[in-house]
């Protein structure tokens, strides 16, 4: 005990306190987590089904772990093809030796509260005074954990690693300056930071391009400190910058769409121009396997390969970019865990997933306890069918709740409810809330319950003094 640093008594205490407060989530091999008052209980409303649990992969071993945040890309665009050429080719092709979760969902559709809800497997918070449009110059960094909370005493995914001796590594295109990422990936303990400042000076792909720099210039500096001490198992965080707005490419080699059509809109040609930026980052993500596995680094390597959030071309009214929706194309993502020795064939695993159940699988696969805080389950575990939970302010603030073929949303700032059934309409089309009432009602009280259950929460982790 003598050895312990601050560290460890602090989240002891921290551990202590969510024990003591009825927050602590203990796994049910059935039921996911118990609904202990403060936990949510997400267990479907509407499927009896019980999935048993995941053997696919041997647990217990130190695998590599890889995070790879493929940028704003909806599940929609998976089989997506243009003259006759897929869009995404290299996903597709990792998809045939990987463990697929075909139902998805970003919990917020922002890169930033990807980031939180991946590594801290926990809901977002409720933000209680909306922003007005147009009186905040930019009104992303409002409320966000990641730049407000950085030190936020909720022990994460990558420090929890890191004691159990992972080297922690991250490598972003952009600037981490962007809403004090940079910041809080210190207070995770991460022992590599590298973002476009960094790489650029490493690497000759350190041209310009959109925000950020040629995705490529992840590649040789990331490789190189992998291959450092190859006697540590390492996790490895991937953010490449593409297919991020405004959507350009390094060259003409990946335009797949075409030159700009006469008379297109604005959106119409920023549709066009990201087809090919998408297909420039798929090609990145293929490169970056190929490397890895030209260095012998992916044989014991669960690389998990998921869209922080998808994007939107007004498929709904007002609905364009990322954040201002909850429909399909606004979180509905595509992710696949891939290892070539660990799945011969494609699994495909049809429940209903979210960010939030990332670090739990991470965590099970290599027999690490779950965080004392976590809300998502271990896609691996038995358990009953889930719900996916989601929101965003856009301003209007909107919650939402995927529960197998239903699909409930709720516009708080407008009190305006739409339910569809994705069944039959999975392009979100038919608004059938005033049709089916007492459906309505079901999923309303589940998005009650998680408001209440957000703000409850944050009490419990900010010592009662609430965040907002």
């Amino acid at each position: 005990m003598k050895n312990w640093k601050f560290s460890n008594y602090y989240y002891l205490i921290i551990l202590l306190f969510f024990f003591s407060s009825g927050i602590y989530c203990q796994q049910d091999e059935i039921h996911g987590f118990q609904n202990n008052g403060r936990c949510l209980n997400t267990t479907s409303l509407e499927s009896d089904q019980t999935y048993p649990m995941q053997n696919v992969i041997p647990r217990g071993k130190k695998y590599n772990i890889i995070l790879y945040f493929f940028e704003s890309f909806p599940a929609k665009y998976f089989d997506f093809k243009i003259n006759g050429k897929y869009v995404v080719p290299n996903w597709r092709r990792l998809s045939e030796n990987a463990f697929v979760a075909q139902n998805h969902y970003a919990n917020f559709p922002l890169t930033a509260n990807a980031l939180f809800s991946v590594f801290a497997s926990a809901y977002d918070p409720i933000l209680k005074e909306p922003f007005e449009p147009g009186k905040i110059k930019n009104s992303e960094t409002l409320t966000l954990v990641v730049k407000n909370y950085p030190t936020i005493p909720l022990k994460m995914l990558p420090e929890t690693l890191k004691e159990h001796g992972y080297r922690t590594l991250y490598f972003h295109t952009w600037t981490l300056g962007y809403v004090g990422t940079r910041r809080f990936l210190q207070q995770r303990k991460f022992d590599v930071i590298m973002d476009m400042h960094q790489l650029k000076t490493m690497s000759p792909h350190n041209q310009k391009l959109g925000y950020g720099i040629d995705d490529r210039a992840l590649i040789e500096p990331s490789i190189a400190v992998l291959n450092a001490n190859r006697n540590t198992p390492f996790f490895a965080v991937y953010c490449p910058l593409s297919p991020h707005f405004p959507y350009p490419i390094p060259d003409e080699s990946f335009n797949i769409a075409g030159p700009p059509q006469k008379n297109a809109t604005f959106e119409e040609d920023c549709k066009r121009k990201y087809f090919n930026s998408l297909y420039y980052s798929d090609a990145i993500l293929g490169m970056i396997i190929d490397r890895l596995e030209k260095e012998n680094l992916l044989e014991d390597t669960l690389v998990f390969v998921f869209a922080d959030h998808g994007q939107a071309f007004l498929e709904h009214k007002g609905n364009f970019r990322h954040r201002l929706g909850i429909y399909e194309e606004n979180v509905h993502v595509p992710f696949l865990i891939y290892n070539k020795k660990l799945f011969p064939s494609k699994i495909e695993f049809n429940a209903v997933t979210s960010h939030i159940d990332i670090a739990p699988t991470v965590l099970d696969v290599l027999g690490i306890p779950p965080l004392p805080h976590q809300e998502g389950i271990s896609m691996f575990a038995k358990k009953r069918a889930q719900m996916a939970i989601f929101q965003t302010y856009a301003p209007d603030h909107i919650m939402g709740v995927r529960d197998d073929r239903w699909k409930y949303l709720f516009n708080f700032t407008k009190k305006i409810s739409e339910l569809y059934d994705l069944s039959c309409d999975p392009a979100e089309q038919h608004n059938l809330a005033s049709e089916k009432i007492d459906i309505v009602r079901r999923y309303h009280k589940v998005i009650e319950a998680s408001y209440q259950h957000r703000i409850n929460f944050y009490k419990v982790v900010m010592n009662g003094n609430g965040m907002m």
